[in-house]
């Protein structure tokens, strides 16, 4: 999904943060248009809480990250490919969840469903998850915040229950 070359490696980074193995790149490259999810947490290192954000390629990934324990995910975004929203480019979206199903036409289809209640798919017979068959959720986040715990919400536009 993402692609890195030797040439974008970062070398004195790689050296100056990477004594364990790890390496800092200039850029890489996606080799599909497809989406794919912005992770931004904190997380305690040693005594010090330091902000991370991870690309992530698949759903899979994003639901291994709410399961880590040590960490407070902060913003779960989702950038999708321009097939998705009819603008030119990639647009990034808070993302709240994700559905998947079977489209009218019997093709496998994603729901990517925005804080805000958007929905993004690329395509149009399937405007909401209502419209797949044998639905089922298979990512689904929100962040807990102060409005949270004082009884105020911004669940609309989703149906069932939230997985924190």
């Amino acid at each position: 999904m993402f692609i890195t070359t030797p040439d974008a490696e970062h070398v004195l980074m790689s050296a100056l943060f990477g004594p364990d193995g790890t390496r800092q790149w200039t850029y890489l490259e996606l080799a599909l248009a497809v989406p794919w999810f912005c992770i931004q947490f904190w997380q305690a290192e040693d005594g010090a809480r330091i902000r991370r954000t991870f690309q992530l390629s698949d759903h899979q990934q994003l639901n291994s990250l709410l399961e880590v324990q040590d960490i407070e995910i902060t913003s779960v975004d989702v950038a999708l490919p321009s097939n998705y929203t009819g603008k030119e480019g990639w647009t990034m979206q808070p993302l709240r969840a994700i559905w998947r199903g079977t489209a009218p036409d019997g093709t496998r289809q994603e729901v990517y469903v925005s804080r805000s209640g958007r929905r993004f798919t690329p395509d149009e017979s399937v405007l909401h998850e209502r419209d797949l068959v044998d639905r089922q959720r298979v990512f689904s986040w929100r962040r807990v915040a102060k409005a949270d715990e004082e009884g105020q919400s911004d669940d609309s536009g989703l149906d069932g229950t939230l997985i924190l």
